[in-house]
């Protein structure tokens, strides 16, 4: 009969408006899914609780060692906060908290990264650990298998230093590299600084390189004869 012949032509053209319409829907997902961004995926694969030692230098004068925890937390699609606490050994051998550091890392859709890194702790200048304070803008950019780089500038306040002069310090160049080899996560960086009171002027060179492993236990990370006589501080209370 003439309408079951239309009937079955109407039913094949619906399959084919069905098909078309299913296979169009997943092409346009798969054009629109984001690709993976390989600075995103490298802060991913950090996440987690790491315990190291810092050396630092000032103008090549080394400081005394400083020991840190650091927690690494995924806290969005786009965004990785890493939290360090400072120590170092007091008088008595036991571990002290000398300040801490919290760095913000926003990733962009085209997979830029900045990062604002502020925070207090202790530096050397001109022979003497001072109080620090500073406040840091950098952009990541990643330069291989698990290394990272980063460049910016900020301020670095410094209390202490005769005529007022460290209210006002400048970071100039500010340059880290991020490093994960082996289990170990190394980051270095290097500071640039001048500051200037009135007529006067002065600037500084500074190095810190942190090496760490996966943990919490920052009293892991002391010589051993320290280690013997200096009780780690409890994580959870920081």
């Amino acid at each position: 009969m003439p309408w079951e012949g239309d009937c079955l032509l109407r039913v094949a053209l619906l399959f084919v408006v069905v098909e078309l319409a299913l296979s169009g829907g997943a092409l346009a997902q798969s054009s629109t899914t984001a690709p993976c961004c390989p600075i995103a995926e490298f802060f991913r694969g950090i996440t987690g609780e790491w315990v190291g030692v810092c050396r630092q230098s000032t103008d090549g004068q080394c400081a005394d060692d400083k020991y840190f925890h650091v927690s690494i937390r995924e806290e969005g699609a786009s965004c990785y906060s890493a939290r360090f606490d400072y120590y170092r050994l007091d008088s008595s051998g036991a571990l002290s908290r000398i300040g801490g550091s919290s760095v913000i890392v926003t990733v962009a859709p085209d997979c830029s990264a900045t990062g604002r890194v502020t925070g207090n702790g202790e530096v050397l200048v001109d022979h003497k650990p001072r109080r620090q304070e500073h406040d840091l803008t950098e952009s990541f950019a990643l330069v291989g298998e698990g290394q990272m780089q980063a460049r910016g500038k900020g301020t670095l306040k410094v209390s202490g230093m005769p005529l007022g002069l460290g209210k006002l310090g400048k970071v100039r160049d500010d340059q880290s590299s991020w490093v994960v080899s082996n289990g170990t996560l190394s980051i270095c960086q290097r500071l640039n600084i001048s500051f200037r009171a009135l007529c006067f002027g002065r600037s500084y060179k500074i190095e810190a390189c942190y090496s760490a492993v996966r943990g919490n236990d920052v009293s892991s990370q002391l010589p051993k004869r320290a280690a013997d006589t200096s009780k780690s501080p409890s994580m959870g209370s920081q």
